[in-house]
């Protein structure tokens, strides 16, 4: 009961220093995250063949657990967190997922930003939910619920009041500018760069199919265990074209000639590559694959995957990524896979002299 009283004074205070003023007749259209009503969420929904759309920004600045990222060269905008991604062709007003199925749910661009329709946005990726709270004489209140919320509806919307009045009273005299939308982020193209890929662990049917899907081949480093308990899909990554390299937890010579014979013996495979904890090498001819981004952690987090995809686009040389494989990050490894491909990364199997 605290918490709900303190965040009523709250957000009744929010923004009283501006000054108050004669009503107009235009009412606000606002949109609410969780116990907050921010002033840069005025008027910026906008509705499209009777859907609800509101720009990108909102899901990647509100902790809506969305990505996004803009490829200039195919005008399209990528959606995506740790389990799914979308793709939003824009010419076309085509969208489809990873796998290629495709909705009828287009993006829309309006001034330059591209727009999203809100409840195939929440209907898909999950992380919220959203509702129409309605309103008063200052404007109605679709209210964006992450799990963060305190109060109820119906508490937010008569403490939320006092708020509404001085947007609407400042909104109304033109007293207060509108800040702009951010513009879509360009991506350059990286025709003729080369990511060498490493991925740490066994794949699974889906990831090899993805690879193979976008033509590209990458380095699996795998224990001694994992490979003498894999035998047959250990011969298929060879087969398919991808290279092999052993993954030494405790850096020991033991565990890389452990490792390298049992690759020679299952699939005839003679490799030198090895990853290690401190990276270095943990025995005489051994290459470490020295990696500039990524992780040797079972899982890969998107927050992270966005931090690696926005190194790549503002370079303009060759870079090595090591990624967790298994089934808790193929999502984001495809996420990463189609990032490298709709950029114009060449992507290629980590080499000894690397």
């Amino acid at each position: 009961m605290k918490k709900r009283i303190a965040a009523l004074i709250l957000c009744a205070a929010l923004m009283l220093a501006l000054s108050c003023s004669v009503l107009a007749d235009e009412k606000l259209s606002f949109i609410s995250v969780n116990d907050t009503l921010p002033p840069e969420l005025i008027n910026v929904a906008t509705v499209y063949s009777g859907v609800t759309y509101v720009p990108y920004w909102l899901f990647t600045n509100y902790g809506l657990g969305v990505y996004y990222a803009y490829f200039s060269s195919s005008n399209a905008a990528y959606f995506y967190n740790a389990d799914r991604q979308l793709y939003f062709s824009l010419s076309d007003g085509k969208t489809y997922d990873e796998d290629g199925y495709q909705y009828t749910a287009p993006a829309i661009m309006r001034g330059g930003t591209v727009y999203l329709p809100l409840g195939f946005m929440s209907s898909y990726f999950g992380g919220f939910s959203y509702s129409n709270i309605g309103g008063n004489e200052y404007g109605s209140i679709l209210r964006i619920n992450t799990g963060n919320a305190t109060l109820t509806n119906e508490e937010f919307l008569r403490a939320a009041k006092n708020a509404m009045r001085t947007y609407y009273n400042a909104y109304n005299k033109n007293l207060q500018d509108t800040p702009a939308s951010p513009e879509p982020t360009e991506s350059p193209s990286h025709e003729g760069e080369t990511v060498r890929l490493g991925l740490r662990g066994l794949p699974g049917d889906a990831m090899l199919e993805r690879l193979r899907a976008f033509r590209m081949k990458a380095c699996f480093f795998l224990t001694a265990e994992e490979i003498r308990g894999n035998a047959d899909l250990v011969r298929r990554i060879a087969c398919e074209g991808h290279g092999l390299g052993i993954v030494c937890t405790e850096g020991t010579a033991v565990e890389f000639q452990t490792g390298t014979a049992l690759l020679s013996e299952t699939a005839r495979v003679r490799s030198l590559l090895c990853i290690t904890p401190d990276g270095q090498a943990p025995a005489k001819g051994a290459a470490v694959f020295d990696w500039e981004y990524g992780t040797m952690e079972a899982q890969v987090r998107p927050a992270a995957l966005y931090t690696v995809t926005a190194a790549l686009d503002g370079g303009n040389d060759d870079a090595a990524l090591l990624f967790p494989c298994g089934e808790d990050g193929e999502n984001a490894l495809s996420a990463l896979l189609f990032f490298l491909s709709e950029s114009g990364f060449s992507v290629a199997v980590p080499r000894e002299i690397d």
